[in-house]
């Protein structure tokens, strides 16, 4: 099961005590321990550190660097980052959102950034381009050898990334991808001819195109099958767009126009990208903090709900059983009226028989005062049922 802690508390933890130690409060291997630490840029105590504090030495402590670009403050320890467990109402009533708090200011990051990204150039050489770009170039070798060995001419296995406007697009794309990966993204491709392209940093992604003005393609590049080569535009000019969030289009960055061609504008490109994913980063942690405050509001509200509706459901119940007591009550008294009515009248019919009352007539009598004592609650005990109600 995945277990979260912020970056400053794990840190304080693993100076406080061996790793090992540490580990054991996650149930987790001190191997699992320190991969955590170091992907959320948490420095650990060196090799003999405990052994020279054992030793009444006072070695120094590694202070906590600075949250890296769109990394969360939050650490997860244990499981995978798709584990996810509904959290119990308890858990949601303990909570204490807190709004999150960046200790430096959008433009202090942009300023950051701007000063270490240094010139981006787009070699036209691709053959020590990314590793992801290499990928591209190798299945398009694939593709150019079944090409060669078709028994027909076809364009159906023609390299992808052969016109002029396609290899100017893969310099370009291998260009952001190096200059991205080297201050910490993770780049990514998706669709046939790279249609779709991304970074993620931390648990943020943020997609982007390099592609004709002419072609506004979504940022998840879905075209996945196989085929010919996609069809030239008549606009080979280039332009970057890139996400800034699910509702909104993609937004321009830099592109082929009279102040110079795309290539001169890469900078500026791995600039915003990055200023984006902490941007996006920022956003997601404010979205957090707002549902879990909601959450926990609308729960307080849905429990108060629920025990105003067990309180009317009570008062309902009592009342139905108080109004039950009473309808038993006339219920009762009707009976008892009814059995007294059947001997009066019993008694009516002897006076009115006198003493010549024939054995016929007393069987009658009999019987009727019979079916009397059975409808009078007090003579068949019904009352007592009554009597042991609440």
């Amino acid at each position: 099961m995945t277990q979260r802690i912020s970056r400053q508390a794990l840190y304080a933890l693993v100076w406080s005590q061996p790793i090992k130690t540490a580990a054991g409060q996650f149930k987790v291997s001190d191997v699992a321990l320190a991969k955590a630490c170091r992907k959320a840029n948490i420095p650990v105590p060196p090799r003999g550190y405990w052994a020279r504090l054992a030793a009444g030495q006072k070695p120094s402590k590694v202070p906590l660097p600075k949250r890296a670009l769109a990394q969360p403050d939050e650490v997860r320890i244990g499981g995978s980052r798709f584990d996810y467990r509904a959290p119990t109402e308890e858990e949601i009533l303990a909570s204490d959102p807190k709004p999150p708090v960046f200790e430096e200011s959008m433009e202090e990051v942009r300023a950051q950034v701007e000063r270490r990204v240094r010139k981006v150039t787009a070699p036209r050489d691709l053959r020590q381009g990314h590793r992801l770009v290499a990928e591209i170039l190798k299945r398009d070798d694939e593709r150019r050898q079944k090409q060669a060995e078709a028994s027909y001419l076809s364009d159906w296995y023609a390299p992808y990334f052969a016109s002029t406007f396609e290899l100017r697009r893969l310099r370009i794309i291998n260009a952001l991808f190096l200059a991205l990966a080297w201050h910490g993204a993770k780049p990514y491709y998706q669709g046939r001819q790279a249609q779709g392209c991304g970074i993620s940093i931390g648990d943020i992604y943020v997609g982007f195109t390099v592609d004709s003005p002419e072609i506004v393609e979504s940022m998840d590049g879905r075209d996945q099958g196989h085929g010919p080569p996609r069809k030239l535009p008549n606009d080979q000019s280039l332009v970057v767009r890139a996400s800034h969030g699910h509702s909104t289009p993609p937004e321009a960055l830099a592109g082929d126009a009279e102040d110079g061609p795309l290539e001169r504008k890469l900078r500026q490109v791995v600039v915003e990208l990055l200023v984006r994913a902490e941007e996006n980063y920022r956003r997601s942690a404010q979205y957090a903090y707002e549902y879990d405050l909601k959450r926990k509001h609308e729960l307080i509200e849905e429990i108060q709900e629920r025990k105003a509706a067990q309180r009317r459901a009570e008062e309902e119940r009592l009342a139905a059983e108080r109004q039950a007591r009473i309808d038993e009550l006339l219920d009762q008294a009707k009976a008892y009226r009814q059995a007294n009515d059947i001997r009066a009248y019993v008694d009516t019919v002897l006076q009115a028989a006198g003493t010549d009352s024939a054995g016929q007539l007393q069987e009658w009598v009999s019987w009727a005062r019979e079916r009397a004592d059975e409808v009078d609650p007090v003579r068949n005990g019904r009352f007592l049922a009554a009597l042991s109600r609440p």
